[in-house]
């Protein structure tokens, strides 16, 4: 968990072809943005969506999500540590084994890690079943507005504050 630690500032991510993206800050760090939401000692400052188009060849896709997800990480300058989702393999999951979905995801986190590999920035993927276990999606969502009821956030974006959450030991 994040509540001992150094750094004050880090940004969870919900990665694939369409990604979600959270930035957080410590509460003792005199806040540079506006936050609606305040969890313990940490302010969620800022949420969104990326989305490629599927029109586009898969490596464009890649380069866009590296290029955007640079985009945030510069936008909150100071972000000392990233939490992205960790791609998961289910052996019971034939429909999405069969799809190349995995592959699509993972290739996405390779993306997210390129484009901050030059800054001294920590990563740490996260296991799906650790933040969240196995609850639908539905219930998780009701979970992280109940924590944080302020919070706009939507759908991949959702599912970053509630990685964030779980980092801060409130998930």
């Amino acid at each position: 968990m994040v509540q001992n630690s150094a750094f004050r500032r880090m940004i969870s991510v919900d990665p694939g072809l369409t990604f979600g993206w959270a930035a957080w800050q410590d509460r003792e760090v005199q806040l540079t943005g506006q936050s609606n939401t305040t969890i313990g000692d940490w302010h969620l400052l800022e949420t969104g969506i990326f989305e490629t188009s599927p029109k586009d060849e898969f490596a464009i896709r890649l380069f866009q999500i590296g290029r955007e997800f640079a985009r945030v990480v510069a936008r909150h300058q100071g972000c000392e540590m990233v939490y992205i989702e960790e791609p998961f393999f289910d052996e019971k999951n034939t429909a999405v084994n069969k799809s190349g979905a995995l592959v699509k995801l993972s290739a996405s986190v390779g993306a997210l890690l390129g484009a901050i590999t030059e800054q001294r920035i920590r990563v740490e993927t996260v296991p799906v079943r650790k933040w969240k276990g196995q609850l639908p999606k539905e219930i998780t969502h009701k979970r992280i507005q109940l924590e944080l009821p302020n919070c706009k956030a939507t759908s991949h974006a959702l599912d970053a504050v509630g990685i964030g959450l779980y980092k801060v030991g409130r998930f």
